[in-house]
């Protein structure tokens, strides 16, 4: 199939969220142009603001999961990058909440995609890692051959009553399923690729309302910053990570490389502890974070590696050339976002 050349029109869904932003950015900065969706005038406003003068389009979608929802945003676009999804890991009720809109994000972008331009070339969508699955023990490798269809059957099985953060992963695993199910008959003139990012770190620069809460990522790592430090959690995991500016240029290598037509890439620049944290905070902020202290003894890395949970982001690398930004260094900038 043929692929999305530099300088084309590319379609950034989901465009204002901390991914969403360096989605738009690196596109921008590597000579496309851009039309990106946003659920509101404000957002769209934001958005702009942080490019004036730029390439940038908006289109507003208040809600993906209506019928329709995409059919203006698609017309005239050379590749789509599908970053909108439903992010609520803290739903207490039916699955199908989450799952639903999730899941019609997709088909409904599609749809828009046949009937409104059907002449496009591909479209990546950005997944998670969660529809691989991410064990809670290791040592462990996890690769593009595994599906969380577990968490789904739990869904199925206790419906309201499973976990939150399992309704949550059951709505990345079905999104990504229909994604490819599309595809299955072979009648589409346009493929497609998926990308599946493990937790998300890396500078912040999202919309927020009023200033507020960052949430997400952002969130998480607040707590381990304000209250994590001591030695006593060093060993503590904080998943894998990967940097937005990465999720970014193997998005765009997914769109301009032939060969990653048809296929799923887990990015991932491996696995942190609180004792990365703990080393930045103590080198780069220590006046920020003074009960900061750092395991620096190499036997305890050594240590927290060999039982870690990895999930292997060396296939994208392999097939389509992309380098990780060091794990320290997106660290480093996360942290000095927050502060």
């Amino acid at each position: 199939m043929p692929t999305v050349a530099q300088g084309s029109l590319a379609l950034v869904t989901g465009a204002s969220g901390h991914l969403g932003t360096h989605l738009v950015q690196t596109l921008l900065e590597s000579g496309f142009r851009v039309r990106a969706t946003v659920r509101s005038e404000a957002k769209g406003q934001y958005l702009q603001s942080l490019f004036p003068n730029k390439p940038l389009e908006l289109a507003i979608v208040p809600d993906m999961s209506k019928d329709g929802a995409y059919d203006a945003a698609v017309v005239g676009v050379d590749g789509v990058v599908h970053n909108a999804s439903p992010v609520t890991v803290d739903h207490a009720g039916d699955p199908q909440d989450i799952i639903g809109p999730a899941v019609k994000g997709v088909t409904g972008l599609l749809a828009s995609l046949n009937s409104h331009n059907p002449t496009v070339k591909r479209v990546v969508q950005i997944s998670s890692i969660a529809a691989v699955g991410i064990p809670f023990s290791g040592p462990v490798t996890v690769t593009e051959e595994s599906w969380n269809d577990a968490d789904v059957e739990t869904c199925e099985k206790e419906g309201a009553a499973a976990p939150s953060y399992v309704k949550y992963q059951a709505s990345k695993v079905a999104a990504e399923r229909a994604f490819w199910a599309y595809f299955k008959d072979g009648k589409s003139a346009f493929d497609g690729a998926t990308i599946l990012p493990a937790l998300i770190m890396g500078p912040f620069q999202q919309y927020t309302t009023g200033g507020g809460d960052l949430g997400g990522s952002a969130g998480m790592i607040k707590a381990v910053l304000s209250t994590g430090l001591p030695p006593t959690n060093n060993a503590e995991s904080v998943y894998n990570l990967v940097d937005p500016r990465d999720i970014a240029r193997g998005a765009i290598l997914a769109l301009t490389k032939q060969q990653a037509g048809g296929n799923r890439y887990i990015l991932s620049a491996g696995p942190q502890w609180v004792n990365d944290y703990a080393k930045v905070a103590a080198e780069y902020f220590a006046d920020k974070f003074p009960q900061a202290k750092p395991n620096n003894d190499p036997a305890f890395g050594q240590d927290l590696e060999s039982k870690a949970v990895v999930l292997d982001g060396s296939k994208i690398t392999r097939e389509l050339g992309l380098k990780y930004t060091p794990k320290l260094v997106t660290i480093k900038d996360t942290v000095a976002a927050l502060v």
